[in-house]
């Protein structure tokens, strides 16, 4: 059977003992009272045959119990995405011993030519069918069946399983079109809704248009068919100048430009009306993408253009003026002569509202500046002969712009020093801006904060540039975070200069902020004859690409605080890795360190927010499920990942060890790591799960910093702990992060999230050998806050 589920993460919960397996696996499964269920885990889009001796009759279960196969001969054929799980189930039978055979085929049938014809029912209700694309074009599969009952649908996927289009009428004949280039796999997906009927099909398909070819400086609208969510264009760029490849939609639709060329793939997907990609001089054979998500049954209409960018000027310090038209966007080309901080702005001479996109580099912009304001401004280091293109934007009609380029002196600039705290404000819409520059001593983890305002006319942001980084903050509102609350955290080499940018978002008359500096020093750990507490804490944000965090980072420095501010364990033996510090190697080596220099009677905290993983066994001691559990340090060449049993290996065992994981899948870590009698572990999530920022740390820093007192001693013992953050967990939303009392509503009472599924609250797993009563952190100051 092949189930038809496209959602690529649906999770089931295994908070139980319920046995877990994978593809390629062969064991005993013993009925209780004529029952029993086991589940399916596979890491991949794969073809899976269950057979099962005796042949008695057993059914399987999607995660919302929907039966998906039900066989009376002992055999199924299913198909599963990556990270899916199946329940399988048997009932109403004698108490039998079992073999299960559960293996993976991938044997689907790839064409060369058409029609093809096949037969659905009950035991196998779905098939896969691969389709080379021979050229570039536009193909039609088309798929009807002779038969009258029955309801069979048609989905194809292309690029690893990504849905190109799809047919569900209620009839036996569907069609798609989709766009492919030559040598593409495509994936037709043939399905039976109907398990109580047996259905023949027949799939023809053929190409019925060539790929349109789009021309440089030429917009053109086209209407993309919700059906068949995905368009492909091709440009070739012969001239000796960049181009700028645009797209927008007027229509509240979310759509995606991807764009390939000499092997590359650049993805813009800012969830906003406009995307945009910057291709270089003499570019052959691109290959322009258009993808729509969630387009609710409508048809939008959108704008692709490219356009040449000729304006190119060359100094230090300049001045541009130039007329900027809604419907045809001017890009600017700026070369630097000279190496330092510069400083952009875009004004808009008839004080309207004005937003700007640089781009540092070929590709997909990291910069965008949209305030609500007539002039928008950034900072940034530039090396000489570096090129920086600027895109102005109006949105209504045509006006003038101003585009200001200049040399910014650090040392003019209000000085912000290591542990200082001034209070600032801005004030828009033409004194909105303000640059500091900032100073430390020694090496370590700078963080930089501002707070600002509860009201959004007066939000302010936050920008941090030096050479060769910059990083911006722009915080959301929820009810663990103010929009106006920004940080920053970025690694410190003394030597070199470091500006912090505060603009404000919106039109208030008077944006007041505080802003403040830190640096968490490099420690260099010392052996210590007194009973002590080691730390390492490491949070990573910055992932590169579409893989970065939003709050992970701060996630570690709050808990950093809390530890040394709260419960005055000494910084001098607490190592704290952000972002690029945090590598599989520099966490393995500090985690030795520790190891190395605690003593029976010490602790060791370790602290982890990021990025988790699930694969198929590498090492270690096999697990029950097949599957190692990881964390994912940042990248580095060769491996980035901890998995579970690695981490249990690093810790020592006569060493008391309390573990926060705050990373998808960490729940798996918890039966490698608790088989020691020391350790304490608290993680997000079961370890068959993703799950969403800023649920878990949170509520551990609340716990410990008093909320979890239940008794009033002035301590927090391990069981109060645990109580209290297993259950605020699986009473917040994991989307809003708002928190409800009483059982949990089947829909977030603040923002309408439907709390089932993927987005039901989390259930962290966590567990402990410790006395129960074993007081872990006291309450030093501030009482319950």
């Amino acid at each position: 059977m092949i189930i038809n589920i496209v959602v690529l993460f649906l999770m089931l919960c295994s908070k139980n003992d319920q046995l877990v397996v994978s593809a390629d696996t062969s064991f005993s499964f013993e009925l209780q009272r004529g029952r029993g269920k086991f589940k399916i885990f596979e890491d991949q889009w794969s073809d899976l045959e269950l057979s099962v001796i005796p042949q008695v009759p057993f059914s399987v279960f999607d995660e919302d119990h929907n039966l998906v196969a039900a066989t009376d001969d002992g055999s199924v054929r299913l198909n599963t995405f990556r990270d899916y799980w199946l329940t399988v189930s048997f009932s109403g039978l004698d108490d039998l011993k079992l073999r299960i055979d559960l293996n993976r085929t991938n044997d689907y049938r790839r064409l060369t030519s058409t029609p093809v014809q096949g037969e659905l029912g009950p035991s196998q209700p779905a098939e896969v069918i691969e389709y080379v694309i021979p050229q570039d074009g536009r193909y039609r599969f088309e798929l009807d069946s002779p038969d009258r009952g029955g309801d069979i649908d048609l989905n194809i996927y292309v690029d690893n399983y990504n849905l190109a289009g799809s047919g569900v009428s209620q009839t036996n004949h569907e069609q798609v079109s989709v766009d492919g280039f030559c040598q593409d796999t495509i994936r037709a997906l043939i399905f039976l809704n109907d398990l109580q009927s047996r259905v023949r099909w027949e799939l023809n398909i053929d190409q019925n248009d060539e790929l349109t070819g789009i021309s440089i400086g030429q917009a053109d609208i086209y209407l993309m068919n919700y059906e068949q969510p995905r368009d492909i264009y091709l440009l070739d760029n012969t001239t000796s100048y960049p181009v700028l490849i645009y797209l927008n939609s007027s229509e509240d639709v979310d759509l995606d430009l991807i764009v390939e060329y000499q092997g590359e793939k650049y993805s813009s997907t800012s969830y906003s009306s406009m995307e945009t990609v910057l291709i270089p001089p003499r570019t052959r054979d691109i290959k322009i993408v258009v993808e729509g998500y969630q387009l609710n049954e409508t048809n939008p209409r959108y704008t692709l253009e490219a356009r040449e960018i000729k304006n190119f000027y060359s100094f230090s310090t300049g001045h541009i003026q130039t007329q900027v038209d809604p419907e045809s966007r001017e890009i600017i080309g700026i070369v630097n002569s000279s190496p330092g901080f510069k400083y952009f702005e875009v004004n808009s001479i008839e004080k309207r509202d004005v937003d700007m996109i640089i781009f540092n580099h070929y590709g997909v912009s990291d910069l965008s500046f949209s305030s609500l304001n007539p002039r928008e401004v950034s900072v940034q280091w530039m090396d000489y002969g570096d090129t920086l293109f600027i895109l102005p934007m109006l949105y209504d009609r045509s006006s003038p712009v101003d585009i200001i380029f200049r040399e910014i002196d650090p040392d003019t600039l209000p000085r912000l020093t290591e542990n200082m705290n001034l209070e600032d404000f801005v004030r828009p819409p033409y004194q909105g801006v303000k640059v500091y520059l900032l100073e430390f001593e020694n090496r370590g983890t700078g963080v930089i904060t501002v707070r600002g305002e509860s009201h959004r006319e007066r939000d302010v942001d936050l920008i941090v540039a030096g050479r060769d980084f910059h990083r911006r903050s722009e915080g959301e509102e929820n009810p663990t975070d103010r929009a106006s609350d920004e940080t920053i955290l970025f690694y410190v080499h003394p030597e070199q200069d470091y500006l912090a940018e505060v603009y404000a978002y919106g039109r208030g008359d008077r944006c007041r902020y505080q802003i403040s500096s830190l640096l968490i020093e490099d420690q260099q750990l010392q052996y210590t004859s007194q009973p002590s507490i080691w730390a390492l804490i490491v949070g990573i944000s910055g992932y590169p690409g579409e893989s970065a965090l939003n709050r992970a980072s701060q996630d570690a420095l709050e808990f950093y605080q809390t530890v040394v501010e709260s419960e005055n364990v000494d910084p001098s033996q607490v190592v704290f890795l952000a972002d690029e510090q945090a590598t599989r190697d520099n966490i393995i080596e500090n985690l030795n360190r520790i190891s190395t220099l605690a003593k029976p009677g010490d602790r060791i905290i370790f602290f982890f927010s990021g990025h988790g993983c699930q694969e198929r066994y590498q090492q270690g001691e096999l697990e029950e499920d097949g599957f190692d559990e990881g964390i994912c340090g940042y990248p580095q060449p060769g491996n980035e990942d901890i998995f579970d049993d690695e981490l249990n290996d690093l810790l020592p065992d006569n060493i008391e060890a309390w573990i926060f994981l705050d990373a998808c899948h960490s729940g798996g870590f918890v039966k490698d790591l608790m088989n020691k009698n020391n350790r304490l572990i608290i993680t997000a999530s079961e370890e068959d799960r993703e799950v969403g920022e800023r649920v878990l740390t949170p509520i551990l820093i609340r716990a410990i910093r008093g909320r979890a007192d239940s008794n009033d001693d002035g301590y927090i013992s391990a069981r109060e702990l645990m109580d209290y953050v297993g259950y605020h967990c699986l009473h917040t939303c994991p989307e809003c992060l708002y928190e409800f009392s009483g059982s949990a509503p089947r829909t977030c009472p603040n923002c309408g999230t439907e709390l089932t599924g993927s987005n039901r609250p989390m259930n962290p797993e966590l567990d402990t050998n410790l006395d129960p009563h074993r007081k872990l952190f006291r309450i030093y100051s501030g009482g319950k806050n």
